[in-house]
């Protein structure tokens, strides 16, 4: 850097409060060192190529190679999962490093949609608002299952007992999960037995078709029979009552969404302008009656805090307080929305607060916002960074060398660069010795 004498050669202390591109020059004191009058070292400008170290010294940073080829995106990972997932070349495809970086395809998606991820239970579930699953020890599984048809109804020999019946059928998979029901038939018996034949094909994900009846003119469906392959089941009086009570009568398999999100114990999934959730601890199953918001514009962050979720859209943010997502209230928290993808966790005690992982995102407005519990926002770059409006982003938390890094890629315009900042510039107008402005 220059020094104030050509000959001479500057030692640095470092920068201890990092990189701060909105500092006027000319508002920090100056030091004296070795009789020269030198700008004092808090803050860097600019940086290329290089870290800071917690002490403020520079750090080179290290290359890159190319470890394979291919329209790829969508890379994720996670801590307690032993692999990753990206989409390379329209398949979504597993990613393990124990001996060199190996990319297995695992299923054909759209190739040039963002997929989004979330973890459960070290079970991921994916979705891109068109394809969507789950990835169980590292191979592709279904994510919900469509309801079966009605079935088909008659009356046979037998002994029930006179009145209406109802009868409705489920699917169940390989994992013993049982999905949404069918419509219900009715059917009214004065004598005889109840024939039940379940319509086909049935998925290729199911197990077994469960048939559920109620007695006679009652309301409570309650497991008779149940079927491993298709075909025809009989009712008699000894079959009712018998079995478990149906709960999944009115509920849906989830919809594809573009943001996923893990919130006491339900996935939150945004589709558009619209968020709908999952059954808790049943995560194949949706009320779309009654469990969905409705927002004025496309959902571009749903990000999980401990007694809430942030939503973000164009014009604002917000922040949905309460455990039960029946019972919520509406909290606007910022005036501007999100930068689409621009978000990831990092762990709260980085930020000195008891939530195990804060989600931080980008603004709009070009500040790096951290979303606290309560709906409590803190500004993390406004005095320090100045970053011009993008279009989207990705960012991930990256620790090096004892350093704990949260890397952002934006783009601009069609443009991808490597952060995006720009420098705030002063400048004075001089005739003559005379300052002007």
């Amino acid at each position: 850097m220059p020094t104030p004498l050509d000959n001479d050669v500057l030692r640095m202390d470092g920068w201890s409060k990092g990189v701060n591109n909105r500092v006027r020059e000319t508002e920090s004191q100056a030091a004296v060192r070795n009789q020269f009058e030198i700008p004092p070292s808090n803050w860097l400008r600019k940086a290329v190529n290089v870290d800071l170290t917690q002490l403020g010294h520079p750090l080179r940073r290290s290359g890159y190679q190319q470890l394979v080829s291919g329209f790829t995106h969508s890379l994720w990972s996670d801590e307690y999962i032993n692999y990753g997932l990206c989409v390379r070349e329209g398949q979504l495809c597993r990613v393990t490093t124990d001996n060199g970086v190996l990319i297995t395809p695992l299923i054909d998606v759209v190739p040039t949609l963002p997929m989004a991820y979330v973890a459960v239970n070290s079970v991921v579930y994916y979705g891109n608002g068109v394809d969507k699953g789950r990835v169980i020890d590292g191979e592709v599984a279904h994510w919900g299952m469509s309801e079966p048809g009605q079935p088909e109804v008659g009356i046979t020999d037998g002994n029930l007992f006179p009145g209406t019946y109802h009868v409705a059928l489920t699917f169940e998979d390989y994992y013993g999960e049982e999905y949404g029901a069918s419509d219900p038939v009715e059917i009214v018996v004065e004598s005889g037995a109840i024939t039940v034949t379940p319509p086909t094909p049935w998925p290729d994900t199911a197990n077994k078709c469960n048939v559920y009846v109620t007695q006679a003119n009652s309301e409570i469906y309650y497991l008779t029979k149940s079927l491993f392959e298709p075909g025809a089941v009989t009712i008699t009086q000894s079959d009712m009552g018998k079995g478990r009570v149906l709960e999944t009568l009115d509920f849906k398999q989830p919809q594809s969404g573009h943001i996923l999100a893990y919130f006491n114990g339900r996935i939150y999934i945004a589709r558009n302008d619209t968020v709908f959730f999952t059954e808790p601890l049943r995560y194949g199953l949706t009320r779309p009656a009654q469990g969905i918001y409705m927002f004025p514009e496309r959902v571009d962050l749903l990000a999980a805090t401990n007694d809430g979720l942030y939503v973000g859209f164009k014009g604002q943010t917000a922040f949905l307080a309460g455990m039960d997502p029946y019972d919520v209230s509406q909290i606007a928290v910022q005036p501007y929305g999100p930068i689409p993808r621009a978000m990831t966790y990092i762990a709260g005690e980085r930020l000195g607060v008891s939530e195990r992982h804060v989600p931080v995102w980008w603004g709009v407005d070009g500040t790096m916002v951290a979303g606290l519990a309560g709906g409590q926002v803190r500004q993390l770059t406004r005095d320090r960074l100045a970053v011009p409006k993008h279009e989207l982003g990705a960012m991930m938390l990256r620790e090096r060398e004892g350093m704990s890094q949260v890397v952002s890629v934006l783009r601009r315009g069609g443009e991808t660069n490597a952060m995006g900042a720009s420098d705030s510039v002063v400048a004075e107008i001089r005739r003559d010795c005379v300052k002007l402005n």
